[in-house]
């Protein structure tokens, strides 16, 4: 079995700021910030060379090196919605928000990419999606 590794590097992709940080491991439930760069981007529609490029440079300023990393690529049509159900497993809530979401968020939400995640409210033995 292969070990994990101790850090991660976590790169958010913005319309005008490319940021990144590097977290390091310090216990089971702890991650410590290493470091983080950040850098303006243009406006102007680049190619994947200019993405790639501003990438390299924003890691390079970073600095660290680790093979973990996460990807967030903003959309500015994006929507979050955290929503208190009783533990539902995801592909059953995804079709139950797909074919019924006016009743659950009074949104329609046939055309949307969806997914859901379920996340602890704190309270042991409840479950918020």
């Amino acid at each position: 079995m292969a070990k994990r590794g101790n850090s991660v590097i976590g790169i958010d992709l913005g319309k005008r700021a490319y940021k990144a940080v590097l977290l390091n491991k310090k216990s089971e439930t702890r991650y410590a910030l290493s470091s983080f760069a950040s850098h303006e981007v243009p406006e102007e529609v680049m190619t994947a060379d200019d993405v790639a490029q501003h990438i390299k440079q924003l890691l390079k300023d970073l600095g660290g090196y680790t093979k973990s990393c996460a990807l967030a690529v903003s959309e500015p049509g994006s929507l979050l919605r955290i929503i208190e159900q009783p533990n539902t497993p995801p592909a059953l809530l995804r079709n139950a928000l797909r074919y019924n979401g006016l009743s659950m968020l009074n949104q329609d939400c046939k055309d949307f990419v969806l997914d859901v995640a379920s996340i602890s409210n704190g309270i042991s033995g409840a479950n918020g999606t």
